[in-house]
């Protein structure tokens, strides 16, 4: 085994014929990797939900419309699911960058759930991602999402 180097953006270069994402807290580390004749994009994200209780991150998260759904929320379930959203976004963007290699605002994309994660994209200036299997769960210390597109699917 040996490290994996990093590119201009930080991010992992992989070995020719797979991609992937890596992501970690002070606590924890995950990785998500696959071949790409399997996988177009792949990302991964992880939070400790705990350290996400600040005021006003919210407002920097979420879109207007996530805002309101989310203030709707009983307050024992809104930071988990504030840790939710922003780890689907960044995994989001992980399994994106690679293609797009521009800067993304956690307020470029909004999320849904009804009744599973699906992204709504809001930068008709930039092209849109294929749609992305976003899959997140949520235990007593942490949150956990991942972004995929399988080999083959478009748009």
């Amino acid at each position: 085994a040996s490290a994996l180097p990093s590119d201009g953006d930080g991010g992992p270069v992989w070995p020719a014929g797979y991609l992937g994402s890596i992501a970690h807290t002070r606590a924890w580390a995950v990785a998500i990797a696959g071949a790409t004749d399997r996988w177009r994009a792949l990302g991964i994200d992880i939070e400790d939900w705990r350290r996400l209780q600040r005021p006003g991150l919210a407002q920097r998260i979420l879109t207007p419309e996530e805002l309101a759904a989310w203030r709707n929320l009983p307050a024992e379930r809104q930071t988990r699911q504030l840790a939710l959203i922003f780890s689907a976004k960044e995994a989001l963007f992980k399994a994106w960058h690679p293609t797009l290699r521009q800067p993304l605002a956690l307020r470029d994309v909004a999320l849904r759930a009804d009744p599973a994660p699906r992204l709504i994209w809001i930068r008709p200036d930039l092209p849109a991602p294929p749609p992305f299997q976003i899959r997140w769960d949520c235990g007593d210390a942490c949150c956990l999402a991942t972004a995929c597109v399988p080999a083959g699917q478009t748009g």
